[in-house]
């Protein structure tokens, strides 16, 4: 379901900004956004990837650092 795919995705997205990444010797935060689409009947891939595409957009326009599920 979406709400166990956003609960991966959100496990991971703590994770990555949770771990400790320098670059040149000083410290450097590291986050991801994502979006989340499953598929409905009657959807071919391209679908699928248009959803979680618009879904990660607005992501990064909200503030970055999230899951977003798609609509």
């Amino acid at each position: 379901t979406q709400g166990d795919a956003k609960m991966v995705a959100e496990k991971l997205r703590q994770s990555i900004e949770s771990s400790g990444f320098h670059f040149k010797n000083e410290p450097l935060t590291i986050t991801m956004s994502c979006g989340v689409a499953e598929f409905k009947e009657g959807d071919v891939p391209t679908d699928v990837f248009e959803r979680a595409d618009a879904a990660l957009y607005k992501a990064k326009q909200t503030g970055r650092n999230k899951v977003v599920i798609a609509k």
